[in-house]
This record gives C-alpha cells, structure tokens and sequence, in this order.
C-alpha cells in the first residue's frame, strides 16, 4: 500500500482477513516467537494484535499494563473477534489454563531432553537401590 495511506488500512493490508469466527493471519514482519509488528504514528513499533485490539476498543492509549490476549492461541492471529484486554496475570493464567507454559526440555533453560533426565534418574534410583526403578517412573 503507498505511503500516506490511513493506518488503520495498512494494517489491514497485511492481514489474511477471513470469516468472523476463524484466526486473521499477520502476513508481514513476525518475530521468532511468532507474533506480528506494526509500525504506526511513522515512528512507533508495537504488536500487531495489541494494534488490532487498540482498533477494536477505539483506544490508541492502552496503559502499557493492558494487555492484548488470544483467545484462540494464534500468536500470529489479529482477528478482533479473538483478541481481549487483560493484564498479565490474565496471560499467564490463560498460559496455565491451555498447558501452554514451557516445561521440560521446552523450558528455555533446559539443558537435558526428557529422555536423557529419565535416564539419569533410572540410573540413580538403581545405584540407591529402589527395585524396579521403572515401575516409579512409569516406563
């Protein structure tokens, strides 16, 4: 879309709009976590579904505690019909709720797979001499 076009139809323009109750993909800049971009007011880069929710609630001003939610877990979705506010307790129940929070070997820090942890463990519990070590372990 040229330059010098409203906002809000630039951003429009770089969305898969589809029907009411189906996800709207965000087709331009993404990060590696999946989530949109947007840049506005020529200067100022923000999610692209905190934007499509600022369009939805006619509220360029969101405190920055506000946040942008999913309700359908998309993180490249912008449909407003999917997007709520909430704070980030909010979030990070939704997070727990959904079994979306990273553990194990998803878990940022992890060092060992799963496989490699049950392995260790099954090689401990042998050496202090707990009798079938994967019965415990459910293996």
């Amino acid at each position: 879309m040229p330059k010098g076009q409203p906002e809000e139809l630039r951003f429009w323009s770089k969305v898969k709009i589809g029907e009411d109750n189906e996800c709207w993909e965000w087709e331009a800049s993404k990060d590696p976590d999946g989530y949109g971009w947007f840049t506005y007011k020529s200067n100022k880069t923000i999610s692209a579904h905190r934007y499509s929710l600022m369009l939805k609630l006619n509220n360029f001003e969101l405190p920055s505690e506000v946040q942008a939610r999913h309700t359908c877990d998309n993180r490249g979705c912008v449909n407003p019909n999917h997007l709520t506010e909430g704070s980030a307790a909010d979030n990070s129940a939704d997070m727990v709720e959904r079994n979306r929070q990273a553990c194990g070997e998803n878990q940022h820090s992890a060092v060992l797979t799963e496989e490699q942890a049950r392995a260790i463990l099954i090689q401990y519990l042998s050496l202090i001499h707990i009798s079938e070590p994967t019965r415990l372990l459910s293996i």
